[in-house]
């Protein structure tokens, strides 16, 4: 992002009669590589290391946070490294479920967000952009019909939301 806005910068600085193609170009390519590289970015980083000591009569297992370069948990049990790996790896798959769970909710909440501030509100048509916030939809996923198969229900059905409208539960629910 960096370049990108170095970029940007030296773009504005160039008279408005004369834009240096070259530039623009390379410009649009690392703000595509940024998206496209902000946009594959699918798993949460793993914050958390587990360290075994395991000695003759007990095993210590120690939880270390990456991020913070400390230990977090001690974990010691005479004659049960089993158990000790089993209650350090559960702190650690639960945390990093948590943290992808956390991960898509910011990501639905900024999505909202994003939608809002880019909402512009057009004095010239009020009503126009009445029906724009109120009645924009977007479908989100689709469920099963509640009646019989072959009584002329359809299978699945659309669900949709107003474009605008938070519906986190919804957006969640059928989150892909």
């Amino acid at each position: 992002m960096e370049k990108l806005n170095e970029l940007i910068k030296d773009l504005e600085a160039v008279d408005n009669m004369y834009l240096d193609k070259k530039n623009v170009l390379k410009a649009l390519k690392i703000a595509k590589k940024e998206i496209s590289k902000q946009l594959l970015q699918t798993d949460v980083i793993s914050r958390f290391k587990i360290n075994k000591t395991i000695l003759s009569d007990f095993a210590l297992y120690a939880l270390i946070d990456i991020e913070m370069n400390k230990v977090v948990c001690h974990f010691v049990y005479d004659n049960g490294e089993e158990y000790c790996d089993e209650m350090a790896n559960k702190i650690v798959t639960n945390h990093e479920s948590f943290r992808a769970k956390e991960a898509k909710l910011a990501g639905l909440r900024g999505k909202i967000t994003d939608r809002l501030d880019g909402y512009v509100f057009d004095d010239a048509d009020a009503l126009g952009s009445w029906r724009e916030l109120a009645e924009r939809t977007e479908v989100i996923g689709t469920r099963e019909s509640d009646a019989e198969p072959g009584l002329g229900a359809e299978e699945n059905l659309d669900v949709t939301v107003g474009y605008y409208d938070i519906a986190i539960s919804q957006r969640w629910e059928y989150l892909g």
